[in-house]
């Protein structure tokens, strides 16, 4: 009878031994399967670039990647056309694209109220004009003339006191004449510091206002910014100018930057110009995006046009300067909005993670769910590499999969060969094993 136990159970161990090294090798296969295919999904993408950790960070924290010009060139979806693994890893880990922000506190101007008290000749000939404040102010930044002149080689000094004493703020200056530029109705001047009186005296000499419809002061109020989208300057490259008749057209390169304000200087003393701005993504086709000014009229300067963010490769400037005559010296500079990838941390990324980018136009499966929302803290940033020389092989990634997929294709053949020598043997041994 023992025998016929013993015969049951070798089989019953045989098969279980079996099934076990079938169930592996299975899982063996998928977890290759699985591996190829992440391999597969990064073999879309033409660059990678490292990003390291500044010190070695916790798990269960958050950690992000600000985007430079070299991300925002090659990808179209900020929040898609890539993947972020770790290091030695092709697996995906989840992330989400977020705008920078940050706690600010901006300095805007306020109008102080008061009136014109005075207005005399001097005895050395010059014309004052007397304004008192209501109230003494903390500090006064700057003074804006709406009005008329009556010659326009009119000299103006601005002096601020307590209406004995005063302190020059703004030295002998010979005032523009804007009588081209009808829709240039003030000037105003900002003080080199604020200063501190309740009354302000302007001086006027070789000339006056013909009509000073209105004299107005200002003051500085801090305003605090909790959540300020933070602006950061982007480069502008292959820059060009073009002349004819009286337009000025200046285009350049912006990778693909947001940009969401240019900057339009010039060293001519006085103009005031309409300006266009376009975008195209093959500098032949533009679209425009908005109009403005820009003027310089004595120390009152208008430089800089918003626009809206947006990601054309190309911007184009065209200056009408009819009335003003041509610009001299023009220099054109941006500012945009900044983004980083935020992504969770895990065991394998408190190091490095790796961004593969730069999609060949393949259409991506979806991307990993964040399981969970970073706080208002928000996270530790990742310092890129630069991408000296990132163009990946034609592959696209190093094949991480190869030696599983191959240990459990031998451990599959095994497999088969050990059912089809074990069976047999199972068999014969059945039936010459002799009863009790």
């Amino acid at each position: 009878m023992h025998r016929v136990i013993q015969r049951a159970f070798s089989g019953i161990i045989k098969y279980c031994q079996l099934t076990v090294l079938l169930l592996l090798t299975t899982c063996l296969l998928s977890a290759a399967e699985s591996t190829q295919h992440a391999v597969a999904v990064l073999s879309n993408f033409r660059f990678s670039r490292l990003a390291e950790a500044p010190v070695k960070i916790p798990e269960n924290a958050w950690g992000s990647i600000r985007l430079d010009r070299e991300f925002y060139e090659n990808i179209d979806l900020l929040n898609q056309d890539l993947r972020i693994t770790a290091p030695d890893s092709a697996t995906e880990l989840p992330f989400m694209l977020h705008k920078v922000t940050d706690r600010t506190t901006l300095m805007r101007e306020e109008q102080l109220p008061g009136r014109i008290i005075r207005e005399q000749q001097l005895p050395d000939g010059r014309t004052a004009i007397d304004f008192e404040l209501n109230s003494l102010p903390g500090g006064i930044c700057s003074v804006e003339l709406a009005g008329v002149l009556f010659s326009p080689g009119t000299e103006l000094t601005i002096a601020v006191g307590d209406g004995r004493n005063w302190q020059q703020a703004i030295a002998r200056h010979r005032l523009s004449d804007t009588s081209k530029f009808p829709e240039v109705t003030s000037r105003k001047y900002p003080f080199a510091a604020d200063m501190q009186g309740k009354f302000i005296r302007l001086l006027l000499e070789n000339g006056k206002f013909n009509r000073l419809e209105a004299l107005r002061v200002f003051t500085k109020v801090p305003v605090e910014q909790p959540e300020s989208t933070l602006s950061v300057p982007y480069e502008l490259t292959d820059v060009q100018l073009v002349q004819a008749d009286n337009i000025t057209t200046l285009s350049c390169n912006t990778g693909r930057t947001p940009v969401t304000q240019l900057k339009i200087t010039s060293s001519s003393k006085l103009y005031n110009c309409r300006v266009t701005i376009s975008g195209s993504n093959d500098r032949r086709k533009w679209q425009t995006i908005t109009a403005g000014t820009i003027r310089k009229v004595d120390m009152d300067r208008l430089e800089t046009v918003d626009l809206p963010e947006n990601r054309f490769r190309y911007l184009q400037v065209k200056i009408d300067h009819t009335q003003s005559g041509q610009l001299e010296s023009l220099h054109i500079s941006a500012l945009g909005n900044c983004y980083e990838w935020v992504f969770p941390i895990s065991q394998q990324t408190t190091q490095a993670v790796c961004v593969y980018y730069g999609n060949t136009g393949a259409i991506l499966p979806p991307l990993p769910a964040l399981t969970a929302q970073p706080g208002q803290f928000l996270s530790i940033t990742y310092e890129v590499q630069r991408p000296a020389a990132n163009t990946l092989r034609q592959t696209g990634v190093k094949d991480r999969g190869t030696w599983r997929y191959l240990l459990g294709a031998l451990m599959l053949i095994l497999t088969a060969l050990a059912i089809c020598v074990i069976l047999p043997a199972m068999q014969k041994t059945n039936r010459t094993l002799p009863e009790d």
